[in-house]
């Protein structure tokens, strides 16, 4: 390091006071223009927060959008006042005694009152209904008659007398004479029949008064047993203006069910309002806000003016242009004038919401007084003065900027020079300080103690300190803690800097000086453990190193987690995470080991596996072992060696016996065709001398299956070697199997087999050798000729399945069922093996190479060859990839028959 330029020590602490000076400037920057551009707008439905652009071009406030949007959404809250005043007040005040007509009131959004139904209430007897709550008593009746004539006697009685005498005139016989007036005598022979009718109606009202009941949401509950019904009637705290209560008022059920509903909807809406009511005055009543207005109303026929003014003056056109912002509305003129950005459609779409209230005569007068004397701490002038304080906002952020980028410039610097001094003799060389010294987890725990001190304390003021300057709610203004909140500001940004320097600085000086790791409290006990390790396990078992070890471990581990536990019970804070940091280093140390270890071993056991799949020439890489790892390596790179020269020198004899079988077979074929040839000279002399003639049909079998049997062998034998050429051709699937079932259906019907066939004729293109794929399809028809039951069916299908997007991505699949005369205790690999068959007794004809031979041929063909075995169904699949003729091409015939 004797190269590098180095800081003088009054100079650095210089740099560094700087670069904490530079952080309180930018965070000063920082807070002034956030809380310049922060307004919060108090409105019926809550806050509003709006960040007023510092770089917006307007010439004023009021050109702003803002403006716009604040002025909006207070002038929805006025037109919902005025109706609301409408409804409360009297002469501008608020009227107790007003007269309610809750069926008029509830229906006010409709065009005419469709019920005629009503009562009156006086205002003051229905909001402190609505305070006290509904109640509800039960009313109990005990018949249908009881219920259904509650409000009128006579009701059902008259109902029931026209219904009868109607009825009564069709069903009486005729020589009953008609009573008084028209109306049908009762008499003893129609007595029954009335008092059936009177039943029968009797019900029929009682089932539409439920459902009246239910219409108009009064609760009930109906005994059938008993015919008892429960109503439960609205409690009447307050009568009507008149002294009297909505039973009283109501003639039937109807007019019943029509007065609760209204009353209950007049009660909750009006005490809605007139919680909203309240809100209203504290927020846009008189010397509250710089937003006047004023709106004549016709409230029952009668002008009247609601305004937060004192009072309306008689040009209020003229009036309300003196203020810097107004509207006029005068919808019968079909006049709008307005110097704000409030379009005319919105305003409409304001008032439509309360159309009912707002007819033609409405005329709307709504100013803003700009100079912002009447509230000095409403939205509208908070705006202002936000909007005012931006004309400095361009110098601020420059200079906060500038600040930033200072910060980190002189972060860079002194990250470069931390740790450079000028030694005695004028070189430099690397210093630590007091910090430095300190093990590197303690430092690190000393940061993560500080930063949750850090953040608890911002969670402390944001609940103490930040709520009470107002910051949270945008009341900071108000409360002249502008001042508070810049030192709060300042103090936090310059514990950051300190910090974060402190700890970046000295990371920096422990990399230099390479001491990070070195420092620290794990380095220290690895160097103790591994010159303990050392000096005591040299040499030795595994099993006694792996035992002290693990003692060890076991009572340090012990000795560390009583040690904490005591701390914390004791409440000795600082020893307890002393303690619990020691004991977290001695297990992460621990684990370390195990992990590095275990990485070992995973690394010969994938050699292990690697060569136990047949990669015998694999090699464990050893140089990143060490230990008893090392030596299992070794070990299993030397046991791959003997594998190897095992597997050749048992793939020469392999080779060894497949040149033995192809040499005895070839040497047997001689003699065998001169006893085939002979035997057939001797069939040709027409012996018919029993038991000569049965002599020569046995040795003429015989000798044809010792000739079938030694050419299996030699298939097997080529196939097993891959001393085999095939000529590749394309090849009519289809034309093959329907040859194969003609030339087998004589042997098939011998034994009662009855071929099922599942495909078309269409022709199905692949690509084999002619001889080779009639090898396969005759041992397949061979095999179901000797071991399927008689008398059963053969199934042969074949069907195409796609295997990708395009046309020649398709796989043809055949398969062959048949049902075994045997039981087929056995499974299907074992049946492809050589010299295996499903007949155990071995009592008919057969090599056992059948299968294997097939098997081999159509894996060599391109083809999957499969067996399935369900019970004593046997199923062989095969499976080829499909060929695209193109025009100029024929699929090829087969050539059939064995390879001389």
């Amino acid at each position: 390091m004797n190269h590098h330029k180095a800081l003088k020590e009054e100079v650095r602490v210089i740099l560094l006071v700087l670069q904490h000076v530079l952080a309180v400037v930018a965070a000063v920057c920082a807070v002034t223009l956030a809380l310049n551009t922060y307004i919060t707008v108090e409105g019926v439905n809550g806050q509003y927060h709006y960040n007023v652009n510092p770089f917006e071009e307007a010439e004023c406030f009021e050109d702003t959008d803002i403006f716009t949007d604040i002025l909006t959404k207070s002038v929805g809250d006025i037109a919902r006042m005025a109706v609301i005043r409408s409804q409360l007040e009297t002469g501008g005040k608020f009227d107790g005694n007003k007269e309610i007509d809750v069926s008029a009131y509830v229906n006010r959004k409709q065009t005419a009152t469709a019920e005629s139904t009503t009562v009156r209430y006086r205002l003051e007897d229905l909001l402190k209904w609505g305070m006290h709550g509904f109640t509800f008593e039960a009313v109990v009746f005990n018949s249908k008659y009881e219920a259904i004539s509650y409000f009128d006697e006579t009701v059902l009685d008259v109902y029931l007398s026209g219904k009868m005498n109607d009825v009564l005139f069709e069903t009486v016989k005729a020589e009953d004479e008609p009573g008084i007036n028209g109306e049908v005598a009762i008499t003893e022979a129609n007595a029954d029949t009335v008092i059936g009718i009177r039943e029968y109606y009797t019900n029929y009202v009682f089932d539409q008064l439920l459902q009246l009941l239910n219409e108009y949401g009064i609760n009930m509950e109906y005994s059938q047993e008993g015919e008892q019904l429960t109503v439960y009637m609205l409690t009447e705290r307050y009568n009507t203006v008149d002294s009297s209560t909505i039973r009283k008022k109501a003639e039937n059920w109807r007019e019943y069910g029509i007065l609760q509903r209204n009353v209950v909807d007049a009660v909750d809406s009006l005490g809605q309002n007139y919680r909203e009511y309240k809100q209203y005055k504290d927020l846009y009543g008189a010397g509250v806000t710089n937003i006047k207005y004023c709106f004549k109303m016709i409230v029952n026929g009668i002008e009247t003016y609601y305004t937060n003014e004192d009072t309306a003056v008689q040009e209020m056109d003229a009036h309300y242009r003196t203020y810097g912002r107004y509207i006029i509305y005068h919808p019968a003129k079909m006049l709008y004038e307005t110097n704000t950005d409030l379009a005319e459609a919105r305003l409409l779409r304001i008032l439509n919401e309360y159309e009912y209230a707002y007819p033609e005569m409405t005329k709307v007068w709504i100013g803003v007084d700009t100079s912002y004397q009447t509230a000095a701490d409403d939205a509208m002038a908070r705006g202002s003065v936000a909007y005012q304080d931006m004309k400095y906002s361009l110098a601020i952020f420059i200079t906060g900027v500038g600040a930033v980028l200072l910060w980190f410039a002189l972060l860079i610097f002194l990250s470069v020079m931390a740790g450079r001094r000028k030694g005695a003799e004028g070189t430099t060389v690397l210093s630590m300080n007091w910090f430095d010294r300190i093990p590197t987890e303690i430092a690190l725990m000393l940061g993560a103690v500080i930063a949750a001190g850090y953040l608890g304390g911002i969670y402390f003021m944001d609940r103490t300190v930040f709520a009470y300057v107002g910051i949270n709610t945008g009341d900071w203004r108000t409360r002249n803690s502008y001042g508070s909140i810049v030192i709060l500001t300042a103090g936090a940004a310059l514990v950051t800097s300190m910090i974060i320097t402190l700890f970046w600085y000295s990371l920096l000086r422990r990399l230099k000086g390479r001491c990070l790791w070195k420092n620290s409290i794990c380095a220290g006990l690895c160097r103790s453990l591994r010159r303990a390790g050392e000096n005591a396990f040299r040499g030795g078992s595994s099993a006694v190193r792996i035992t002290l070890l693990y003692t060890v471990y076991l009572i340090m581990n012990a000795i560390l987690a009583g040690s904490t536990f005591y701390c914390l019970i004791y409440r000795s804070s600082w020893k307890f995470y002393i303690g619990a940091l020691l004991l977290l280093a001695l297990n992460v140390l621990v684990g370390n080991f195990l992990l590095q270890n275990s990485a070992g071993k995973d690394i010969v056991i994938n050699g292990i596996n690697r060569i136990s799949e047949g990669d015998i020439a694999y090699q464990v890489d050893t140089a990143k072992l060490t230990g008893e790892n090392k030596i299992l390596a070794e070990a299993v790179n030397n046991i791959g060696d003997g594998i190897r020269k095992a597997v050749e020198t048992s793939m020469k004899d392999e080779r060894m016996k497949t040149d033995l079988i192809t040499n005895v077979s070839h040497d047997i074929k001689t003699p065998l065709t001169s006893i085939i040839n002979y035997v057939d000279l001797l069939k040709r002399e027409h012996i018919e001398t029993e038991p000569v003639r049965g002599y020569i049909e046995v040795l003429d079998a015989k000798s044809q299956r010792l000739k079938q049997l030694t050419d299996d062998l030699v298939e097997a034998s080529k196939i097993s070697s891959g001393n085999i050429t095939l000529l590749m051709e394309k090849i009519n699937l289809t034309e093959l199997l329907n040859q194969s079932v003609g030339e087998f259906l004589e042997k098939f019907e011998e034994k009662g087999l009855t071929v099922v066939c599942g495909y078309d004729n269409q022709p199905v293109v692949i690509e084999a050798d002619s001889r080779r794929i009639w090898r396969v399809i005759e041992n397949l028809f061979n095999n179901i000729y000797k071991y399927a039951m008689q008398g059963t069916r053969v199934y042969i299908d074949m069907k195409i399945v796609p295997v990708g997007q395009g046309r020649d991505d398709r796989q043809v699949i055949l398969s062959l069922k048949n049902i075994s005369a045997q039981p087929l205790n056995i499974s299907a690999e074992e049946l492809t093996e050589r010299f295996i068959r499903g007949d155990i007794s071995r009592s008919t004809e057969g090599s056992g190479l059948g299968l294997s031979i097939a098997e081999s041929l159509t894996q060599a063909q391109n083809g999957r060859f499969n067996i399935n075995l369900d019970g004593d169904l046997f199923k062989v699949i095969l499976t080829f990839p499909i060929q695209e003729l193109t025009e100029q091409e024929e699929p090829e015939g087969t050539e059939k028959g064995p390879e001389a």
